[in-house]
């Protein structure tokens, strides 16, 4: 039987933790709903899945619940942020904002975080920039779980690329996605489980693709020799700009202690179309085109899906149904209400 929450009842309970853990209230805000924006849309690895994890980093010190955020802005369009260790929900939402408020002034920003955490899903931020009519652009490292082509080690973290741009008449552009074949989530879910990894999603010591759960070393990159390529290009655009660790240099999201910080960095790019528009200056023009170019995508099969058409579809059935969990999730949910 599959267990549901509703969305009111996480914001509750979260917002009682966060708040006896000392966490400013527009800071938790922004935690909580970063990580039902993501469960609504079916982005469960990414999701509420994450807050046990989450508030041991809290707990344990690896994240700061009052953070020193410091900024510098060397030029207009050009930012960059020391996080002090902030939950990574917490800074990536303080630096798209921030990118966004500076993008409406010069047509463009980007922000370089240093001193971070895990993010959840990139499309949490993009969309915060496609809500205001701009395009939203979002990268991270993180610990290294990606094997190279004819490498064994891991070497290159899954380093998600999102963007998002809203058309006309609600249409949506949504992209988000790893580097690698799939999260680490979802082999971690087989692993745990104990079901055979499917063919193309991972390596054993040896370099060789595996689908035995006790075999699995190291996650495949997306797109063989190609994809790799890109998750080097996340991480110079992230790490190596923000001259962070590398993502081998990482510790694991999931491995103790949670007293240490780990130093992910991101790369926020925000760009305002009405800065760019050739005639009038106007969005209006930029959503009429993006709406044009994704009706006649749909136009050629009736079976195409786009970028964010399942997230969205998803979210709508959730609104009805609530957030399906699994069971251990869910009996940790319930504990967790017994004291908020």
């Amino acid at each position: 039987m599959t267990n549901y929450l509703k969305e009111d009842a996480i914001r509750r309970v979260v917002f009682s933790e966060l708040s006896k853990l000392d966490m400013p209230e527009q800071d938790a805000k922004y935690l909580v709903e970063g990580l039902l924006h993501s469960s609504m849309r079916g982005i469960d690895t990414h999701g509420i899945a994450l807050l046990p994890t989450y508030l041991e980093e809290l707990r344990g010190g690896r994240s700061r619940t009052k953070p020193n955020l410091q900024w510098q802005q060397p030029l207009p369009c050009c930012l960059k942020l020391d996080a002090d260790g902030a939950n990574g929900v917490v800074a990536a939402s303080h630096a798209m904002l921030r990118a966004i408020e500076v993008a409406s002034v010069y047509g463009v920003a980007v922000v370089s975080v240093r001193n971070s955490n895990h993010f959840a899903a990139a499309s949490i931020y993009t969309h915060m920039a496609a809500e205001r009519d701009m395009i939203g652009i979002c990268l991270s490292n993180s610990d290294a779980l990606v094997g190279l082509e004819n490498g064994k080690e891991p070497f290159l973290g899954t380093n998600p690329i999102a963007m998002t741009a809203s058309g006309a008449g609600g249409e949506l552009f949504d992209l988000d996605f790893a580097t690698s074949q799939v999260s680490y989530s979802k082999v971690r879910r087989h692993l745990n489980e104990g079901k055979p990894i499917p063919s193309g999603w991972a390596k054993d010591a040896e370099g060789n693709d595996t689908s035995c759960t006790n075999e699995f070393h190291a996650l495949e990159a997306l797109g063989g020799y190609k994809g790799q390529g890109i998750g080097f290009m996340v991480q110079i655009l992230t790490s190596v700009l923000a001259d962070t660790p590398f993502d081998n240099q990482l510790s694991h999201l999931y491995c103790e202690p949670y007293d240490s910080p780990r130093n992910i960095a991101h790369t926020m790019v925000v760009l305002s179309p009405a800065m760019f528009d050739p005639t009038n200056g106007s969005v209006d023009g930029f959503k009429s085109r993006l709406s044009g170019l994704m009706a006649t995508a749909r136009e050629q099969g009736d079976g195409v899906t786009l970028p964010g058409d399942k997230e969205r579809q998803c979210k709508s059935a959730r609104a009805q149904s609530g957030i399906p969990v699994s069971p251990e999730f869910y009996n940790w949910f319930l504990e967790l209400s017994e004291t908020n």
